[in-house]
């Protein structure tokens, strides 16, 4: 859990600490205007025109997805947004507009400034420009300045923390709270949280990470801004209640995806309530052990799926997709378990997350895959809006779910040689194919 929350969150934490996008509610594509313009560019405005186009930008995906498109997007979208905030001071706006450019142009800076010196970019004038805006502000007393100034202090802290340091760590946490009490909530703070919370777990204070985390989470949950609520969805999703179930508190851990889900789910912002749902599955697929898991669908031939002629058998359900590489590098196992106890009562289903059909079906053919596979066709339906998978809270695959024969499941990871080995246990040494032990067959004999 230590290394794959790092591996997985760190590029996402330090976009969301900066406030650039991970959260968007939009996901617009690269596009040109009518003169060949590009979104980056821009225009002239009104201060009120400016910060519409900031927002815009601020809440646009990336036009692609390899590393270098998505460092190239942020790049081009803190250039714009620095040159955007620039003209609205140039304008002498009103307070509340000044204010939220000089915000924004910080964050923009800052983003630039890491990075820069990470060499993602190049962009040697953002340091010099951040300090000389931050000494600027310096005298300013106006209090929403004052707390930006704090904010940056954060930041650059942040930014220096020793995540080896447990003694640091817990110190700027504290300061992550102290922060969090009286400051606005915006992403910039959520993706703090985020950080602080993940540092907290990674030095060994798993307790502090999940209390820290939850507290923060529910405070966060409750803003009117629909991008933090966004953030707080992930941060309960993706972080806290992952750690939560690390601990082997399942229940725990439903518990507060739930809590947070019906603070979301009163929202008037449609993506915001879509949170809510998955959050509602998070929790359902937390409850899963020990509890039944009947699966029905549609089959990549066409054909109708019910696990209901399972009953009495082990059954394997594997949330999987041919553009997987984990999922592929199982398959041989699967295959080799399957073929050695299926006779004895084992059974397989496979859920694809894929979107094409003649991929699933091409790829089928070409391992030979005996079992079925559950597919379905369509944008709405097809991926990971697969409707188990929405249903159960699938967010990464594999996903292995082992079913005993009393349609219980037992695990969520049932791979490599834990699987024949859990397959043997449950089957019964004496298994034959009718899926009665040597036990049952004397007592029925």
């Amino acid at each position: 859990m230590r290394s794959s929350i790092s591996r997985t969150y760190t590029v996402a934490i330090c976009a969301a600490a900066f406030g650039f996008g991970s959260f968007a509610l939009a996901a617009e594509k690269e596009s040109k205007t009518a003169k060949g313009n590009s979104r980056y560019d821009v225009p002239d405005g009104t201060p009120e025109e400016l910060l519409a186009f900031i927002q815009k930008l601020r809440t646009t995906q990336p036009p692609g997805t390899t590393r270098k498109t998505r460092m190239e997007h942020m790049r081009k979208t803190c250039d714009a947004i620095v040159t955007a905030a620039e003209r609205i001071r140039e304008a002498k706006a009103d307070d509340e507009t000044t204010v939220t450019a000089l915000k924004v142009e910080v964050e923009a800076l800052s983003m630039l400034k890491r990075l820069s010196e990470a060499g993602s970019v190049e962009n040697r004038d953002a340091v010099e420009k951040l300090d000389a805006l931050t000494e600027s502000l310096q005298k300013d007393k106006r209090p929403a300045i004052v707390n930006l100034l704090k904010l940056q202090a954060l930041t650059q802290k942040m930014e220096k923390l020793d995540a080896t340091d447990p003694k640091a760590v817990v110190a700027f946490a504290a300061d992550v709270k102290a922060y969090a009490s009286t400051a606005e909530l915006d992403v910039q703070l959520v993706g703090m949280i985020q950080l602080a919370t993940v540092r907290l777990y990674e030095s060994g204070k798993q307790d502090e990470a999940s209390a820290f985390g939850r507290e923060l989470t529910e405070k966060v949950a409750q803003s009117e801004s629909p991008e933090v609520q966004m953030a707080s969805a992930q941060l309960a999703s993706r972080i806290v209640g992952q750690i939560l179930e690390t601990q082997g508190q399942a229940k725990e851990a439903a518990k507060f995806y739930r809590e947070v889900s019906e603070r979301l789910a009163k929202s008037e912002y449609e993506p915001v309530r879509q949170a809510a749902e998955q959050l509602e599955a998070s929790a359902r697929k937390a409850e899963l052990v020990g509890q039944p898991m009947p699966i029905s669908g549609k089959l990549v031939d066409g054909g109708n799926f019910d696990s209901a002629q399972y009953k009495g058998k082990v059954v394997l359900v594997d949330f999987w997709a041919t553009w997987c590489g984990p999922c592929k590098a199982e398959l041989p196992n699967v295959k080799e378990v399957y073929e050695k106890y299926h006779d004895r009562g084992f059974e397989v289903v496979g859920i694809s997350l894929d979107e094409e059909s003649d991929t699933l079906t091409k790829f089928i053919k070409e391992e030979h895959l005996p079992w079925p596979i559950l597919f379905e066709g369509g944008e709405e339906t097809s991926g990971w809006n697969h409707p188990l998978a929405k249903k159960y809270g699938v967010t990464a695959i594999p996903m292995a779910v082992l079913i005993d024969r009393q349609g219980k499941v037992v695990t969520l990871s049932a791979r490599g040689e834990r699987l024949a080995t859990m397959v043997e246990e449950l089957l019964g040494s004496q298994s034959n194919s009718t899926g009665k032990s040597g036990a049952e067959k004397k007592k029925s004999g």
